[in-house]
Parts: structure tokens; C-alpha cells; sequence
């Protein structure tokens, strides 16, 4: 099956695309063609090259489409850790004007999985296919929607090209970013949101498990929690969103384990942490519990829980 995905990356985020594509080559079934488009934000020639090594893990194509920033000059930013890369997805459809269809990912990702079952799914009818964004669920009032509309995140979208053309959305986003800079709190997720809400169609919360899912507070109070319980126990992509990324913080952030897994496979594998970052990683994650913590050892909870459980509150894999 032919799987064409779309991601973008400056070169400050090269080693973390390197890690994305590693983890959708691993998991890729033998009959999945894989075609990547990086909408290229600066990267440099020598980290270009250590992509394209990455087909010693299996064959794919890869195309490098340079990007020239002043077509996004007058799209609003909000927060320190997005940068203008994450409207580069408004102009997919020219980009890319031989596609009728592509999934589009973040390179703060994990794909655990073959992404053909996803990618095969039917939004003939849609603009989009995504998950919803969870963390989102409890503020959508802000931007005067209703509390039971679909937001999704934007992290994780099927595309349906084709249909973009034919209804001019390029233009539509552009023009509502441009007109609505003062009600925009997640910059383009909010401009998808709003434009396209009306055709976008709601997909298996396993195809994009974000950070939010592992927190009892957010999932709990929301109507699927069981649909999210079995999507976070075995997430098919992991999302880390937010500022914390498992590159910097791999001990308590939940599943950063497999950003450091796929890590090995690319030749940025110089990288991992060494057992004496683990150790020193450990002890100061231990520290910070006790001092919010410091009678657990007193507590009968915490010694009736599986020792599996218990090593989870010390290191906050899973935040509780």
C-alpha cells in the first residue's frame, strides 16, 4: 500500500524527525510504500544525509520541499516553544499539487505501529481526519465554542488534498489567521479548528495518545475515559505535546521511553543518555517525590500497590 506522509522540520529538529521516521520504519508492514515529503525549514546538507541513511532500515523515498518563510509573515504566534514551521501545513496542497491525500506528523511523535490502516481510512467526505485534543476538551469557551464540539490536535491529520483545492481552504486559513489574531490561543491548531470543523472527521484515539491522556485529572473527567484507557495502554502514535520533550526529560515524562528506543536506530544514536544520565536522572526525580512525598514510606497505599506500580510513583513514567 502506498503511505504518503508529510512532516516538517528546521534543523534544530532534524535528530527528532530522524527518530519519527526510524519508528514508522520499524513498525511498517513489507507491503507498505512509504513516500516522505519534509517541508524543509533549514535543514542543513550533512543532517539531510543522515535521513537518507536511515534507508539501511528499510526502503522509502524521501523529497526535501524548501519553504520560504515570508509566505507566512503575518501568522500570529502564542508561547515560547512554537515556532512559524507549524503553519507550514496550510500550503500542503500546493506543495504538494500530484496528492490527493496525505498524513501529515508532527516530529514529536512515536508511530508504534503500521500507519496503512490509518492512512486507508475513507474522508472522501472531510476535509480532515484527527483525534481529539484532550487537554483542549476543558477550554474550547474561550473561543466561544461549544463544550461537545470536536476540536482536534493538530499534531496528527489525514488530508484529504484534493477536496482543499476544490473548496480554496488555503485560502480560508490564511485569511482567518490573519483576521482573528486576537481570539488564537493555539495559533494554526485553532485556525484548522474553527475553518474546518464542520468536515473533519473524528478517528481512533490510538492514532494520536498525547501527553494529557496519562493524567487521571484530564482523562477522568472526560466522556470516553475508558476509550482512553485502552488507547494510552497501547498507544499506535505517541504525542508528546506541550514544552516538555522526552529528549530532555526521559524519566518522568510519560512513555518517553520509546523516543529513546527508536533513538538507537538513527545515526543520532551518540545521543542517549549513559547510565550515569540515567542514575542522575533517577535520583533527582526521586528527590522532587519526596520532597512533595516525604511520609509515602508510612503510607499502607503505597506498599499495597504491585512493585511495578510503585517504581511508576517514584519515576512519574505514569503521572498520578
Amino acid at each position: 500500500m502506498e503511505i504518503n506522509i508529510c512532516l516538517s522540520s528546521d534543523d534544530n529538529y532534524a535528530q527528532h524527525l530522524g527518530v519519527t521516521i526510524a519508528s514508522i520504519l520499524k513498525n511498517a508492514k513489507k507491503q507498505d510504500e512509504l513516500f516522505f515529503y519534509i517541508l524543509d525549514g533549514g535543514i542543513k546538507e550533512e543532517n539531510k544525509q543522515n535521513l537518507l541513511s536511515l534507508q539501511k532500515i528499510r526502503k522509502f523515498d524521501i523529497k526535501f520541499i524548501e519553504i520560504n518563510e515570508d509566505d507566512f509573515k503575518n501568522c500570529p504566534l502564542v508561547g515560547n516553544h512554537i515556532t512559524i514551521a507549524t503553519y507550514y501545513r496550510f500550503l500542503i496542497p500546493t506543495f504538494l499539487p500530484d496528492l490527493d491525500k496525505v498524513l501529515y506528523l508532527d516530529c514529536d511523535m512515536i508511530i508504534e505501529d503500521s500507519l496503512s490502516k490509518l492512512y486507508a481510512e475513507d474522508i472522501s467526505d472531510y476535509w480532515i481526519g484527527g483525534v481529539e485534543d484532550l487537554g483542549y476538551y476543558y477550554h474550547r469557551r474561550e473561543l466561544k465554542r461549544e463544550t461537545e464540539s470536536f476540536y482536534i490536535n493538530a499534531g496528527m491529520i489525514l488530508m484529504n488534498l484534493k477536496k482543499w483545492r476544490e473548496d480554496n481552504i488555503e485560502e480560508k486559513l490564511f485569511n482567518f489567521a490573519e483576521e482573528n489574531k486576537e481570539i488564537l490561543i493555539h495559533q494554526d491548531q485553532d485556525v484548522i479548528n474553527m475553518v474546518l470543523n464542520q468536515k473533519s472527521k473524528p478517528l481512533d484515539y490510538k492514532w494520536n495518545v498525547q501527553d494529557s491522556f496519562y493524567r487521571k485529572t484530564d482523562r477522568n473527567r472526560h466522556p470516553n475515559t475508558k476509550l482512553l484507557e485502552k488507547a494510552k495502554k497501547r498507544p499506535s502514535i505517541m504525542h508528546y505535546t506541550g514544552p516538555t520533550k522526552p529528549w530532555a526529560e526521559y524519566i518522568w515524562l510519560p512513555m518517553a521511553y520509546l523516543y529513546l528506543r527508536y533513538l538507537k536506530y538513527t545515526p543520532w544514536k551518540d545521543n542517549l543518555p549513559t547510565d550515569n544520565d540515567v542514575l542522575s536522572a533517577c535520583i533527582k526525580s526521586l528527590f522532587i517525590y519526596l520532597l512533595h512525598h516525604p511520609f509515602f514510606l508510612l503510607s499502607k497505599n503505597f506498599w499495597s500497590q504491585s512493585r511495578s506500580e510503585r517504581k511508576r510513583k517514584l519515576f512519574k513514567y505514569i503521572s498520578v
